[in-house]
């Protein structure tokens, strides 16, 4: 297994150790409570499991409440934000989808991936041509963090969504 850029100035078995104790941490997570978890460093991510659980069985307005307390915790995380989009999204709420969205974008305007989210959204709704242009402004965000004999594959890559624009 070739291990992440990041990781490889550990050893190997280091590494290995601690995605086990990331693991176990993780489970820990699922038997406390709200009270138990806040303040932890690890609150997102308890309300993550928690809405995670509520999506999977189903239990539509849980699942909303877990959004909810997500984004109490840390109400300026671009990344939580999506994080709320996506889920809303799967919950068929495009209009708070893409509200959450917007608002990581406010809060986070560096980060491509909210422009890729937003895109797929504006494509959804019929705007293949707003959705491009926010695409080209994440494009030119990202590209500068990419390697130059990686930079077509991933442009290709990014810009995929709007291969659906064109069967229209």
């Amino acid at each position: 297994m070739r291990l992440p850029r990041w990781a490889r100035q550990e050893s190997e078995e280091d590494y290995h150790l601690r995605m086990v104790q990331m693991q176990q941490e993780t489970e820990g997570l699922k038997t406390m409570t709200p009270t138990e978890v806040a303040g932890r460093p690890d609150e997102a991510l308890y309300y993550c499991q928690k809405l995670i659980d509520a999506q999977e069985a189903g239990r539509t307005e849980e699942a909303e409440q877990w959004i909810a307390e997500l984004l109490h915790c840390a109400p300026d995380s671009g990344l939580l934000r999506l994080i709320a989009a996506k889920s809303y999204r799967r919950l068929g709420k495009s209009e708070e989808a893409l509200l959450q969205l917007n608002v990581a974008l406010a809060v986070d305007p560096g980060n491509y991936a909210i422009h890729r989210h937003i895109a797929q959204e504006l494509l959804e709704r019929g705007d293949p041509q707003t959705a491009r242009v926010v695409l080209e402004r994440g494009w030119n965000l990202h590209k500068k963090h990419v390697r130059r004999n990686e930079l077509e594959d991933q442009r290709r890559e990014y810009f995929a969504i709007l291969e659906g624009e064109r069967e229209e």
